[in-house]
């Protein structure tokens, strides 16, 4: 009896919906042979390299050239992606001291013209504080920004192999 309250609870909490399998992406429709990464707005290249780069290791799917017949690519749309940099902390003569970086973006999974799959994840933050003077600061950033966007990226593939 308290074996089923203890399930009731974990089911009651969502718990179920967390799970994880331990291949490679649950999402992928059957039939697709490769992937190719879209990105709308400005592009931005590191970002794309990032997502191609963890596609290639995470799925049994090749990056797709542009020769490529597109019946069997799948889209990797990245859209509204979301950076923000901004001073969150000040000394008492009015200096910033410190800042907060912000990232987001959405992914969606398209297949023969047919929307597969969207992400609903939350942007990842973290801060900077400054130390060093503006070439420390920026240094700092640079590496933030790096740091934020494979975050981003880990929370991406565990919510695709979760399939939700």
């Amino acid at each position: 009896m308290m074996a089923m309250l203890c399930l009731l609870g974990l089911n009651a909490c969502a718990y179920h919906l967390v799970g994880q399998s331990g291949g490679t992406l649950d999402v992928i429709p059957q039939g697709a042979q490769q992937f190719r990464v879209l990105q709308a707005g400005n592009a931005d290249m590191d970002l794309q390299r990032m997502v191609s780069a963890s596609w290639e290791q995470e799925t049994d799917l090749s990056a797709a050239d542009a020769m490529h017949d597109d019946a069997h690519v799948l889209e990797v749309r990245i859209e509204q992606e979301q950076e923000t940099w901004a001073a969150t902390s000040f000394d008492a003569t009015g200096v910033a001291n410190q800042y907060r970086l912000r990232f987001s973006a959405q992914v969606s999974l398209v297949y023969q013209g047919k929307e597969q799959w969207h992400s609903t994840l939350p942007e990842v933050s973290g801060d900077v504080f400054a130390a060093g003077g503006a070439v420390s600061i920026e240094a700092q950033r640079t590496a933030l920004r790096t740091s934020l966007r494979k975050q981003w990226l880990r929370n991406l593939n565990q919510q695709m192999r979760s399939g939700f």
